[in-house]
This record gives C-alpha cells, sequence and structure tokens, in this order.
C-alpha cells in the first residue's frame, strides 16, 4: 500500500496586534490544509527561503499541538484581499469586523469551508 501523497510547506502570517510576521508551516493532505506550527521570522528570512513563494488550497483545520499566533497566541485568522494571513480574534456570531495590518484594509468577514493560500505578503 502506498503512503499518502503529502506536502508540507511554510506560509506567511502577520499579527494583527504586533504588526510582525510569522511562518505557519502547513501539511496538505488531499484536500485539508492542517496548521502544524507557527514561528516568528522577519521578512528578509522568508522571502530568502522563498516561504512568499508557497500555494495550498484546501480546507483548513488545525493540528492539536497548533499553538497559534507566537506574538499574540490568538488561533483564529482570516485571509485578507491582499493574500495576507492575518490572526484574529474568535469569531462570534456570523461576522466580524478585521482590519489587515499590511495593506490597511478593514471590512467583516465570515466563516469559509475552503481557501487557497500563496506564500503570503510580506
Amino acid at each position: 500500500m502506498k503512503n499518502p501523497k503529502r506536502k508540507e510547506m511554510v506560509v506567511m502570517g502577520c499579527c494583527s496586534k504586533s504588526h510582525k510576521h510569522y511562518g505557519i508551516t502547513v501539511r496538505q493532505e488531499k484536500r485539508e490544509c492542517v496548521f502544524q506550527w507557527a514561528f516568528k521570522i522577519n521578512p528578509a528570512s522568508a522571502k530568502r527561503e522563498g516561504f512568499d513563494k508557497n500555494k495550498l488550497k484546501g480546507h483548513v483545520v488545525h493540528d492539536d499541538a497548533f499553538p497559534g499566533c507566537p506574538y499574540c497566541g490568538r488561533q483564529s485568522w482570516f485571509q485578507c484581499e491582499c493574500g495576507c494571513i492575518v490572526c484574529m480574534d474568535e469569531l462570534e456570531g456570523d461576522e466580524v469586523l478585521v482590519k489587515c495590518p499590511k495593506c490597511g484594509w478593514k471590512g467583516y468577514v465570515s466563516l469559509a469551508e475552503e481557501f487557497t493560500f500563496k506564500g503570503g505578503a510580506m
């Protein structure tokens, strides 16, 4: 029996409180993107590693060990129109007002079933 195809990579996130960048280790298993770990990293190092070019698509789930944002600890997040993955307060109700620390976009977000990730804007 063959092992299922597995794809691991890092995509970039940004803390909505500190405005600092971080990496998210993601494992893709079939149509699921599993957030495994998050770590502090500066944009220059992330760009040198090519993290800004990684792409994933699928339903997002968190591994039990996923610590959330390494700066504020929040595990909820949204993906801005600019492509940036941003941590946020837990969604209460149908939607919440958020602001992207990278591009300044401000608006309401709601739950989604599937995402397409690109390395992340820095």
